[in-house]
């Protein structure tokens, strides 16, 4: 097919919108005059009629065209071509009846059927670009395809420390059923489905899967580094190949592992797999032939495995008390399950058992808390220290002591920590700098003194440490004498009507004597007047004004 007949066929999502609009204002224009009992203007309905016809007939052309190309199911897409070119037809119907004035009835015939013959015509076409059930989707209980993959079964274990019992992975075995199915109609579906097979490629089936595309095998089973799934998981998103494309619901990096981790495992569809399997993905190779290694691979699919990154998302229920209360939560960014959780608006209000009971569900999800300004204490220190995942924790404000910060020492991949304007002393250094991966800590109006942070700063150059200045503070630029330059006096100053003695006794305006409270400058003279009034109007043509001198 040449070049330019393909770019005439994807002209068709632009080009059906202008029928679509036009039947229908034809339409409200005639039910309106109908019940007005009156017929509509002639020559209006006759221009949009046509106007409507021609651009049916070009829409419905368009997506003949756009047919040829491939991608689509073909059972789908013939119902929307028949129904296309019906209604295509129809509207030419409507446009020829029109211009016949004695064919009234038959136009507004002709024309209702158009409508309606349009109106499954442009829902087929939703189906095919937007996947089946897109329409009433919202008003359907929602599917396994629409929800995020259910968490594996999990066991209340004991806290060695004696706090509250802690949730702990049961088992980390993964199944295509349960976990990899539900990524493929939730992510993929919609343009590799069971409507549209963009690629030639489906993943609704299994048999789908097995049978790839016209690029060939999905995947190379217990190879990772040769499948072209993982390989177009891991492109950049602004990448032509990247799947899904830019602009649709991305994968998150735990759902891509898992996705790694099933490939790795030989892609099977019946057995159990191991979710927690370090997951793989290939880059597209730097020279024609030449594959890169599995290692090499973790900037393109920005691999996090089960250690760094939640095997499930976050409970629905904590997060949901979260927002009840008024905290802030969303996600790190759109490629983690990761969360950032602030207290601020809480912050006046919520206590040490509050805190403890909104987190303790959401322990292994947080990288980012805020508690500043809020009434945690010790209390929630042991807490904090087992979130493992925190990369930033902002305790400013709070009642952290040394005790409380001793607890967070434990948390290796912390990079920023806030404790200004809180307790902790010199005492803390030692638990701040078991932190291997703390690049800035704020210690401002806390208790560490200078000799602290010089021995921390000793011990961890490359930490960026913000702390009060020891010693007196220098000036660092010194003002000049004011000089006024208004013509106010200054302060304690004698006011400027007892320092200046005007030219004249007798108000040049009024002829009346001059009161010293009311003088102006003119021409480097000082002239008096008898009240406010006088001077406005001696301003307005001072030289009809003589003055009489004292």
């Amino acid at each position: 097919m040449s070049p330019w007949v393909e770019v005439f066929g994807r002209l068709h999502p632009l080009l059906l919108h202008l029928p679509i609009g036009g039947l229908v204002a034809l339409a409200l224009i005639e039910a309106a005059a109908g019940l007005r009992r009156r017929r509509a203007a002639l020559e209006t309905t006759r221009i949009l009629a046509w106007f409507s016809a021609g651009s049916a007939v070009v829409a419905a052309g368009t997506g003949y065209v756009l047919n040829l190309g491939g991608g689509y199911a073909s059972d789908a897409v013939t119902v929307h071509l028949w129904l296309g070119l019906a209604t295509a037809a129809s509207a030419v119907a409507t446009a020829v009846l029109r211009a016949l004035k004695e064919k009234h009835g038959a136009y507004l015939a002709a024309l209702g059927v158009t409508v309606v013959v349009m109106i499954p015509a442009g829902h087929y076409g939703a189906a095919l670009t937007h996947g089946a059930g897109f329409l009433l989707a919202p008003l359907q209980a929602p599917s396994r395809a629409d929800v995020n993959v259910d968490p594996p079964p999990r066991d209340e274990v004991a806290d060695p420390r004696g706090a509250a019992p802690a949730v702990a992975v049961a088992s980390d075995g993964a199944t295509f059923d349960r976990d990899i199915a539900p990524l493929f109609l939730s992510r993929c579906a919609a343009c590799h489905g069971e409507t549209k097979t963009k690629g030639d490629l489906a993943l609704h089936t299994r048999e789908a899967i097995l049978a790839g595309g016209e690029s060939g095998p999905l995947y190379v089973a217990d190879k990772p580094e040769e499948s072209e799934l993982l390989r177009r998981l891991g492109l950049p998103e602004d990448d032509r190949e990247h799947m899904p494309p830019e602009g649709k619901p991305q994968l998150l990096v735990h759902e891509k592992a898992l996705i790694a981790a099933w490939v790795a495992a030989g892609a099977p569809f019946d057995a159990e797999f191991k979710r927690s399997a370090s997951p793989v993905a290939a880059e597209p190779a730097a020279e024609a032939g030449t594959a890169k290694t599995p290692e090499s691979s973790a900037e393109s699919v920005q691999r996090v495995t089960a250690e760094t990154e939640p095997e499930s998302e976050a409970p629905a229920q904590a997060l949901a008390e979260l927002k009840e209360n008024l905290i802030h939560v969303a996600p790190v960014s759109a490629e983690t399950a990761l969360l950032w959780v602030d207290f601020a608006a809480a912050a006046p209000s919520i206590d040490d058992a509050g805190i403890r009971r909104l987190l303790e569900p959401l322990r292994d999800h947080v990288a980012d808390l805020s508690l500043a300004r809020s009434a945690a204490s010790d209390a929630v220190a042991p807490l904090l220290g087992s979130m493992s995942r925190l990369q930033r924790l902002d305790l400013r404000g709070t009642r952290l002591t040394d005790a409380g910060a001793a607890e967070l020492s434990r948390l290796d991949r912390l990079e920023e920590l806030n404790l200004a304007q809180t307790a902790v002393t010199d005492a803390s250094v030692d638990a701040l700098m078991k932190m291997r991966s703390l690049k800035r800590v704020h210690l401002w109006r806390s208790g560490v003194n200078a000799e602290g942070v010089a021995r921390m700063q000793a011990a961890r150059p490359e930490l960026t440490i913000i702390a009060d200045e020891g010693g007196a503070a220098e000036a660092l630029e010194t003002e000049g004498e004011i000089k006024l330059t208004g013509d106010l006096s200054p302060p304690g100053a004698p006011a400027a009507s007892e320092t200046l003695t005007p030219v004249n006794s007798v108000c040049p305006v009024s002829g009346a004597p001059v009161n010293a409270r009311y003088l102006v400058v003119h021409e480097g003279r000082v002239i008096g007047f008898c009240c406010p009034n006088c001077p406005k109007e001696f301003w307005s043509a001072p030289s009809k004004f003589p003055l009489k001198s004292p």
